[in-house]
């Protein structure tokens, strides 16, 4: 079946620090790109008849890649630990597609770092703009409802932390205000 063997793609290209490597030459290093693969990889876990031991064990591999990654702000770089402009960028929606991986592990058993995912929320929290909404990069002055939305989806999956309720309640007045 089809999810099966991207699932043991994923599994046979995953360095032993946890990273799923993508590109021929092994050097691409976008935590976006791992966060992302770790969702795939847990949707297709969840929708499995039987827990997978081998597929479990990749995706703790790689959540621990990314709690590795995260920077002391609470944030993910694209590129982590390259020497390009991206390596040092905080782009929200990096942070934002980690943290979405983040709470699907979660919900499938699997243990996440308390740390990690405190900082991360606080790091989304930092980003909201006086109105209410939500800006993206560390260059942009105005918040974008896109983004918005994005980031209450993912706000409302960590509802327990403190300030994530009265930022969403911000966020949707910004919305309706669009």
């Amino acid at each position: 079946d089809e999810t099966n063997n991207l699932a043991k793609f994923f599994m046979k290209n995953q360095g032993k620090n946890g990273l799923f490597v993508t590109s021929e030459k092994g050097s691409y290093k976008s935590s976006l790109q791992q966060g992302y693969i770790c969702l795939l990889l847990e949707e297709i876990l969840a929708i499995s008849k039987e827990q997978d031991k081998k597929l479990k064990n990749s995706l703790i591999k790689g959540i621990g890649y990314l709690e590795q990654n995260q920077d002391d702000s609470g944030a993910w770089h694209y590129d982590p630990g390259g020497s390009g402009e991206l390596s040092s960028y905080k782009e929200t929606a990096t942070s934002v597609g980690i943290m979405h991986a983040l709470a699907f592990a979660r919900k499938l058993g699997i243990s996440v770092d308390e740390l990690t995912l405190s900082r991360g929320i606080n790091f989304i929290l930092s980003r909201q703009h006086e109105n209410g909404g939500f800006i993206n990069g560390d260059f942009e002055r105005m918040p974008s409802p896109h983004m918005t939305g994005s980031i209450v989806y993912i706000l409302s999956l960590f509802s327990e932390y403190d300030g994530v309720k009265e930022s969403i309640k911000r966020a949707k007045l910004f919305l309706k205000k669009r």
